[in-house]
């Protein structure tokens, strides 16, 4: 959506009543509403309007997040368009060779993995704040294998 969230309609017929019709372009609802609180309903409309589009984005995004501990699930799971939760060493080289090594690359004389698979290989995104409640105990880096020391969240730009 682009631009204004809300449309507000009226008419000759809808002043003689004293409303109007706000419609918002989120979801298409209409709703009438009278004139002498229009200072009061468009603010609140707006309101629930962002905060209807971030639950909607959040829970999208949320489920998009897809954690794994094999290296061979995360080139499949990045090509879905998912984000994927690893454990990780904290290693820059680390970050560095998932970034390679999650990328499209060629086979053989300009032949590619997957046509449709991004070039761009995955990157870090975030260390969550909120990390898994059972831990990295026991697990090792999603790449290098050595002793992995958080959860950390890798992506690529579409």
């Amino acid at each position: 959506m682009k631009g204004i969230p809300i449309r507000i309609e009226i008419g000759p017929k809808d002043l003689a009543k004293g409303e109007y019709i706000a419609m918002r372009r989120d979801t298409f609802e209409k709703t009438t509403y009278k004139l002498s609180s229009v200072t009061t309903d468009i603010p609140a409309l707006l309101k629930t309007i962002q905060k209807d589009m971030y639950l909607r984005a959040k829970n999208d995004f949320d489920t998009h997040i897809v954690k794994l501990t094999e290296w061979k699930d995360v080139v499949p799971t990045l090509d879905a368009k998912n984000v994927i939760l690893v454990p990780w060493c904290e290693d820059s080289e680390c970050e560095d060779t998932i970034k390679d090594r999650s990328a499209k690359k060629e086979i053989a004389d300009g032949e590619v993995q997957d046509e449709r698979a991004p070039s761009m290989g995955a990157k870090s995104l975030c260390i969550p704040f909120e990390q898994p409640a059972e831990g990295v105990h026991g697990l090792n880096c999603i790449q290098c294998g050595k002793t992995a020391k958080i959860w950390a969240l890798f992506g690529r730009s579409y």
